[in-house]
């Protein structure tokens, strides 16, 4: 019984976010996406004081990518979802409602098969929930630096934003978690893994590539 509770209040959070934070996206799109974003990818720090085993921790966010593949196929998705979406997908399929529960699909993988410390997956987390929003939401207001790669323009001042927000933070997680590495330089090296790979991914794969990536590193750097 606890435990279908439990899948049930994950189930209402993932829901229940973009719902929430529907009336903050119609006065501003952005906003309301990126805390959106930073709160729905946040689930992962509650999973590990929910789940204790790794079907029941992927159970909701693999639900949510068949949930999310169903309304990038329709036409006109449920409005909170529509609100959320990016502007360059209106018309299109709509990877954005699938790359964020898939992106803790990977992570939650990494933590039970790989890591050898379940903690270490927040960092991937954390570059991706609050140093892709910082890069999103400054970059935008700020168009210090522009630069292009492909047919997306990105900008400097996004890019330090992303780079600093996640390096202050994992700063941070790494003495809650107690890295037994060297932090500065590990953190040093993940910030900046995660703000390249936000600057050469396109079209919102940067919500997969980023936890991916920095997944892989963190793993490399910690053997």
């Amino acid at each position: 019984m606890m435990i279908i509770l439990k899948e049930l209040f994950s189930m209402l959070y993932w829901i229940g976010i973009p719902m929430l934070l529907n009336p903050i996206t119609k006065r501003n799109r952005e906003l309301g996406r990126k805390l959106t974003h930073m709160l729905v990818h946040s689930w992962w720090f509650l999973s590990l004081f929910l789940f204790d085993n790794f079907w029941y921790a992927v159970a909701i966010p693999a639900f949510y990518v068949i949930v999310g593949t169903i309304f990038a196929l329709m036409k006109e998705p449920p409005s909170f979802l529509s609100d959320v979406e990016r502007e360059s997908e209106v018309g299109l399929f709509k990877f954005s409602y699938i790359v964020s529960p898939l992106s803790i699909v990977v992570v939650v993988f990494f933590q039970y098969f790989i890591f050898k410390n379940e903690y270490l997956a927040g960092f991937a987390i954390l570059a991706l929930s609050f140093g892709d929003a910082a890069a999103a939401l400054i970059g935008s207001k700020f168009k210090f630096g522009e630069y292009r790669f492909g047919s997306h323009v990105k900008t400097l001042a996004g890019s330090l934003s992303m780079f600093f927000t996640t390096f202050l933070l994992c700063i941070l997680y790494s003495y809650i978690i107690g890295v037994p590495l060297d932090r500065l330089v590990f953190c040093i090296i993940i910030s900046s893994i995660a703000t390249v790979t936000e600057a050469v991914s396109v079209r919102g794969f940067d919500n997969l590539t980023i936890p991916a990536v920095c997944c892989v590193f963190t793993w490399i750097l910690c053997q």
